[in-house]
């Protein structure tokens, strides 16, 4: 966890029934990469509802991984937005992010539903073929909204 992050648990700590309090043995500080065994992880700040938020780009056996919760570009920190942007990481094997929402809608609209959910033969759910064939080059979306999410089991 970022340094901001341990900050504001510890002074939460004694108002919150049974808080976790972390012993921090180092902290992410943005795009400053460390070792976790034969793991290279690179944070980049990002501007998220939860304060002192990451992406990660994790490196392994020579893949790139670069993974992030929902980031916005219209909170306090929508520059962080902008310079991920324009600086985002390189040779990007896998892109990975979760989002609750993918943008705001009038209230006469509704977002589509999300597709059936079929299972490949590890039993996983799948929502069409095309996301079990991807490769190089490809993307592939998987939208299920929150209250859908026994279409994943």
């Amino acid at each position: 966890m970022g340094a901001a992050t341990a900050r504001i648990m510890c002074a939460a700590a004694p108002f919150v029934p049974n808080a976790f309090v972390p012993n921090v043995s180092f902290e992410l500080n943005d795009r400053r990469t460390f070792q976790i065994g034969r793991f290279s992880i690179t944070p980049y700040l990002v501007d998220h509802s939860a304060y002192d938020a990451y992406a990660l780009l994790i490196q392994a056996a020579g893949r790139r991984l670069f993974y992030s919760g929902d980031i916005r570009a219209h909170g306090r920190k929508g520059g962080l937005f902008e310079r991920l942007v324009s600086n985002p990481p390189r040779g990007i094997d896998t892109m990975l992010m979760e989002g609750s929402s993918l943008g705001r809608l009038d209230e006469h609209t509704q977002f589509p539903t999300a597709p059936r959910v079929t299972s490949n033969s590890s039993g996983c759910g799948q929502s069409n073929s095309s996301t079990r064939e991807a490769g190089q080059g490809t993307v592939s979306l998987s939208l299920f909204p929150g209250q859908e999410l026994q279409r994943l089991l």
